[in-house]
C-alpha cells in the first residue's frame, strides 16, 4: 500500500525537521572529510515506534505475519493525528498519566539506547551503528515488561481470535485468512466489531479509488483493534479512537 509507505516517509521528514540538525564530522586532520549525521530526535522517535509496534504485535495472534508497514502506519497515524503526540510523547504521557515505573524504565532505556548509538557514531563515523538496534535490547531490562507483553497476548489476542472465529472458524478457533472473501457471512459480520471495522475500510479506500481485499482489510482492522486496546490500557483519551473511526459508516 503505497499510502502506508508514503506516511511513513513524511512522518520521518517530519521529526526529523522538528529537531537541529547534527554538525558535519570533519575528519580532515585524518586526510579525508566524512559527512555522518546522526539525528538523535529521530532515532528516539524511531526506538519509541519500536516499543509500541511490539506491544501492539503482542496483542495479534501468531498467524498474522508480513504486516510490517501497517502496524507502523496505522500507529503512527493514530498517534498524530488522533492523539496529536509523537510515539515518544505518548510513552512519556503514558508513564506522567498512570505513574508507571514499567514505562519510565522504557523511557530511560530508549533515552540510553540513543545516547549509546551517537557515542558509538561519533567513535566510528560509522551511521549503521543506529541499524543494529533490536527492539529486545531495549526492553530486556526493564522489570515486568515481558509479563505486560504476555499479559496482551493472552487477553488480547484471544479477543480478536473470538472476534473473528465468529465469521471464520478453524479446528483450533484461529482465524483462516485463505480465500477469507468467499467465506464471509453478512448476518454475521454486523456482530464482529473487527468485521464491522474491516467492511467499512475496504469500503473507504474504495471511495478513495484504492481496491483493497477483504483480507487486507482484516488485517488493517486488527491493528486498528489492538491500538484501541491499547489506549484503553494506558488511558488514553484520543480525538477519535481507532474503532470509531470506522465503525458503523455507511
Amino acid at each position: 500500500m503505497s499510502d502506508v509507505r508514503d506516511m511513513l516517509d513524511s512522518i520521518i521528514n517530519n521529526t526529523r525537521d522538528s529537531y537541529p540538525k547534527k554538525p558535519t564530522v570533519d575528519d580532515s586532520h585524518m586526510g579525508r572529510t566524512s559527512c555522518v549525521q546522526f539525528d538523535k530526535g529521530e532515532f528516539r522517535e524511531k526506538l519509541s515506534l519500536y516499543v509500541l509496534k511490539d506491544l501492539i504485535s503482542a496483542m495479534m495472534h501468531d498467524e498474522i505475519s508480513d504486516m510490517d508497514n501497517v502496524i507502523d502506519g496505522s500507529i503512527i497515524r493514530h498517534i498524530n493525528d488522533d492523539c496529536k503526540n509523537t510515539c515518544y510523547g505518548y510513552l512519556v504521557s503514558v508513564r506522567n498519566k498512570l505513574g508507571s515505573p514499567l514505562f519510565d524504565d522504557i523511557i530511560q532505556e530508549i533515552d540510553a539506547k540513543v545516547d549509546e548509538v551517537d557515542r558509538k557514531i561519533k567513535d566510528t563515523k560509522d551511521p549503521d551503528e543506529a541499524d543494529k538496534v533490536d527492539i529486545k535490547d531495549i526492553v530486556k531490562n526493564v522489570d515486568n515488561y515481558q509479563e505486560l507483553a504476555d499479559k496482551l497476548r493472552d487477553k488480547v489476542s484471544k479477543e480478536v481470535v473470538d472476534e473473528v472465529s465468529k465469521v471464520i472458524l478453524k479446528s483450533n478457533d484461529a482465524p483462516v485468512f485463505d480465500k477469507v472473501d468467499e467465506k464471509v457471512n453478512n448476518d454475521v459480520v454486523k456482530e464482529s466489531v473487527i468485521f464491522n471495522m474491516c467492511e467499512n475500510i475496504v469500503m473507504e479506500y474504495a471511495m478513495n479509488g484504492e481496491k483493497i481485499s477483504t483480507e487486507d482489510g482484516l488485517n488493517i482492522a486488527i491493528v486498528e483493534y489492538c491500538i484501541n486496546k491499547l489506549d484503553y490500557l494506558t488511558r488514553t483519551v484520543p480525538r477519535i479512537s481507532t474503532i470509531d473511526r470506522y465503525r458503523g459508516r455507511r
